[in-house]
């Protein structure tokens, strides 16, 4: 991944190398605010390379690290991107991949077939459509000229660095109505709460449990972290991830909530999970930006505490129906209502269980317990959950929010 500050030069000079990366262009990595194309303000990286050449190994190893998190970053792969060059376009914030086109590998095919006698392809091995799988890059296009396009939609919703703001572009009514909608239906959910419904959805095709969207509510761009379904720990790095980048550029961060919590898989994977959900806890805590958590379904867990914790949002609304409990009401029957599940002779077991369960709900974890706890601010109608959301972001517009001096905090990796 190749970021070119001089499209004409540099294009050229790559092609004269076969697609390698020389001393010469590393040294311009270290410069990213140069306007590329037309519709560019922010660094745009094309990834053309190859690899690295290997006799200049040694000075190679530069990369832009001096602009990460203040001037936007975008990586189009739109070529074989292996070693070295692919990571570069992990550091950038968005990594668009053209189908047939574009490969990120660890190692091309020849090295592979070389050190480990395995012998596959290279779209087998990299392609769009395997990235896209592993979280490797966020959107896949079906050709170059759509890469590009995309790479404007991007650009479009974003500001130029870290201290300008992204444009407000007012296009729709901002007391709109919402329609009926289950809180199961996350698709419908983000169309109808974004401006004229329009979105763009990163990493769709990694950990669908959570969903982390662009847009604008109200005219501003607004990030939106949706979580959907037991979370694995990929999904929960996805969200902490997404949830920095948002706060990079003072983007608001927009939370829907309807998970029943974590999916431990095996006991071998509790150690990844663990270091999963730190970073997303971390990355909610650490962020300064504006940030408004809406409970549409269920809030199980360390989902809340990570995403709609007091601790962790300006503002917290749950519709009439949520569940906010630390535990499932399945759960948390089996644990307190044990002996009053026994004692209830006159139902079988599992009605027995349902009658607490519900119990549990209205007495503990229901929506109007939660807002008397102060867990939650206020419960809203579900239809009124895009004024409520923009009011709130309205609210918080002149935020102004910072960290305790120090060099970074200590991420939990």
């Amino acid at each position: 991944c190749l970021v070119l500050f001089n499209y004409t030069r540099l294009g050229r000079e790559i092609k004269l190398l076969g697609g390698n990366i020389n001393t010469f262009h590393q040294s311009g990595l270290s410069e990213p605010r140069v306007k590329i194309l037309a519709f560019v303000v922010a660094a745009f990286g094309v990834a053309l390379a190859a690899f690295v050449v290997l006799m200049r190994a040694r000075t190679a190893g530069s990369a832009p690290g001096g602009s990460m998190g203040t001037d936007v970053m975008v990586a189009l792969v739109l070529g074989p991107c292996i070693g070295g060059a692919a990571l570069i376009s992990q550091i950038a914030d968005v990594t668009i991949m053209a189908e047939k086109v574009g490969q990120l590998m660890v190692f091309g095919p020849q090295v592979m077939a070389a050190m480990n006698g395995l012998q596959v392809n290279a779209e087998e091995v990299g392609g769009a459509k395997v990235a896209a799988s592993m979280g490797a890059c966020a959107l896949v296009a079906a050709d170059e000229e759509e890469a590009l396009l995309k790479a404007r939609q991007v650009l479009d919703l974003l500001p130029a660095s870290n201290l300008e703001d992204s444009d407000i572009v007012d296009t729709d009514d901002m007391s709109r109505l919402l329609p009926e909608i289950d809180a199961n239906d996350t698709d419908a959910l983000l169309t109808a709460l974004f401006d004229g419904g329009n979105k763009l959805e990163l990493y769709a095709e990694y950990e669908p449990s959570v969903r982390v969207v662009l847009g604008r509510m109200g005219g501003r761009t607004v990030g939106v972290v949706a979580a959907c379904g037991k979370l694995k720990a990929g999904a929960l790095t996805k969200a902490a991830r997404f949830v920095r980048f948002m706060d990079c550029f003072g983007i608001p961060v927009v939370s829907l909530l309807n998970t029943a919590g974590v999916e431990v898989e095996s006991i071998q994977q509790q150690g990844w999970l663990f270091k999963a959900q730190a970073q997303l806890l971390y990355s909610y805590a650490e962020a300064t930006t504006a940030k408004v958590t809406v409970v549409v379904g269920d809030a199980i867990g360390q989902a809340y505490v990570a995403m709609g914790g007091k601790a962790n949002a300006d503002v917290t609304y749950a519709w009439p129906g949520a569940v906010i409990s630390a535990l499932t009401p399945e759960a948390a029957v089996a644990v307190l209502y044990r002996n009053e599940v026994k004692a209830d002779t006159d139902l079988s077991v599992e009605a027995a269980r349902s009658k607490y369960a519900a119990q549990y709900i209205d007495d503990v974890a229901g929506a109007l317990c939660a807002a008397k706890a102060g867990m939650v601010d206020d419960v809203i109608q579900p239809a009124n959950t895009r004024a409520m959301i923009i009011s709130a972001l309205e609210m918080l517009a002149s935020k102004r929010d910072s960290n305790p001096p120090k060099k970074h905090g200590n991420l939990p990796m």
